[in-house]
């Protein structure tokens, strides 16, 4: 479907079925609809942090919060994988 709020939420429901794999490609699709759409990054940066991609997580959460500074959830999320240890 070409709507990206319905991609975003298949997103979130493969992160809760811990298919982290199709959980970014649903919110690449996501972005490729609405590239701005700053949440489906954060809700990617997630994904890749937990199937252990923290450099990705980080780079992408850094990308979220210099598009919108005040948005906590990512900068939670920043902290969250600054602060695992391998």
């Amino acid at each position: 479907p070409w709507d990206y709020r319905y991609r975003f939420q298949v997103a979130g429901a493969n992160i809760m079925i811990r298919e982290y794999d199709q959980a970014i490609g649903e919110y690449q699709a996501t972005l490729r609809l609405f590239p701005t759409f700053i949440e489906a990054k954060n809700g990617m940066a997630v994904a890749y942090a937990l199937k252990g991609d923290r450099r990705t997580a980080e780079r992408l959460l850094i990308e979220v919060l210099a598009q919108d500074p005040g948005y906590h959830s990512a900068r939670v999320n920043l902290r969250a994988v600054r602060k695992v240890k391998l």
